[in-house]
């Protein structure tokens, strides 16, 4: 397996939580109804075709960090959840901990209906009987989830402009509009917040790169653009996005060799991940932790490596790292605020 293969097969897997793990069945129509026979339905139109919703769906099985960025931004809480960390109970009994960042806006218990590391059959589904299923369409893992509920497959979460699209899906499946309106206000005002707050940064150092990566053993990184989710939050700022000549994806493979072509960079933020932590489970006592686990890896690679410290920005140590799992996972308006927020508390202190 060739490095770049290898290193779009990692971020991959971070964000596969999925009920099967990264399951790519296409599903281009979703008939199901929910809450059975009834003559208060609306079909929903998206990029897949159409799903057809009944009434006011109760219980919603979300499929991924993204779904459960979006129902939460909603004000509503799923029945079910898939989790990044491993969850030995039939329920999510401590969602703070199998959830880092939004389990701790769970009140319920919701049913455990897989993991990254310990994917879970469609009989979880089937025995929760939701009657709503949310995923991103390209890892919804059967076409046969359409028989057990009405499916709403959305956009790529990581492509800059699907998150707003997304969030208003949900609340038309929801019966209610106005719920993504009035989360699309709130982004809106952390922005401009955001805005103020670093106006002084973005005049003085304008340019920021960010990477991503597990380490840099492999020599290989990945640089998000302005076609990205964390690319259009930047730029929306008012930042100045440094990439490769030629990008022409939310995100590409940048070698440690190509990093002085990217040394106009006044500063860099590299996000950090880590499978192996992931795969071990929730720690019960300190979730400080796990992100520090997510980039201890690479910031150590980074602070040895003569390449990278010879990087304007790393000379003037405005280098910050930070964690792919809060920056780009959730991808919602919950992650939306979450990234606002650390551009403030990291780049507003410089």
């Amino acid at each position: 397996m060739g490095l770049r293969k290898l290193g779009y097969g990692l971020l991959s897997l971070l964000a596969c939580c999925s009920i099967v793990a990264c399951g790519r069945g296409n599903l281009s129509v979703s008939n199901g109804q929910a809450g059975g026979q009834s003559d208060n339905c609306r079909t929903i139109e998206h990029d897949s075709g159409q799903t057809k919703i009944c009434d006011r769906p109760e219980d919603i099985a979300t499929l991924g960090l993204h779904s459960l960025d979006l129902l939460l931004s909603l004000d509503r809480e799923p029945a079910g959840v898939v989790t990044p960390q491993p969850v030995e109970t039939d329920r999510v009994e401590q969602p703070e901990f199998a959830i880092p960042t939004l389990g701790e806006r769970l009140a319920s218990q919701p049913v455990a209906l897989g993991s990254f590391a310990t994917p879970a059959s469609l009989e979880a589904l089937v025995q929760l009987k939701p009657d709503a299923i949310v995923g991103e369409a390209h890892r919804l893992p059967s076409p046969l989830l359409s028989q057990i509920a009405p499916v709403l497959p959305l956009a790529r979460r990581s492509d800059t402009g699907n998150w707003r699209e997304n969030l208003r899906l949900s609340a038309k499946m929801l019966g209610n509009v106005d719920l993504a309106d009035a989360a699309i206000a709130d982004y809106q005002a952390q922005l401009e917040l955001t805005r103020r707050e670093l106006a002084e940064t973005i005049a003085t150092h304008p340019k920021v790169l960010v990477l991503s990566g597990d380490n840099l053993t492999r020599g290989i990184l990945f640089a998000l653009t302005e076609q990205s989710f964390v690319g259009e939050l930047l730029t929306a700022v008012g930042f100045e996005l440094v990439v490769p000549r030629g990008a022409e994806r939310n995100s590409v493979p940048v070698s440690i060799e190509l990093l002085p072509e990217l040394n106009e960079a006044d500063s860099i933020v590299i996000l950090g991940y880590s499978i192996e932590t992931l795969r071990a489970g929730a720690s019960q006592s300190d979730r400080e932790a796990f992100f520090k686990s997510q980039f201890e890896k690479i910031r150590s690679d980074w602070e040895r490596n003569p390449l990278a410290q010879s990087l304007a920005a790393s000379q003037a140590d405005r280098v910050y790292f930070q964690t792919f799992y809060e920056w780009n996972i959730l991808n919602g308006p919950i992650g939306a605020e979450l990234v606002l927020r650390r551009l403030r508390e990291t780049l507003g202190d410089s």
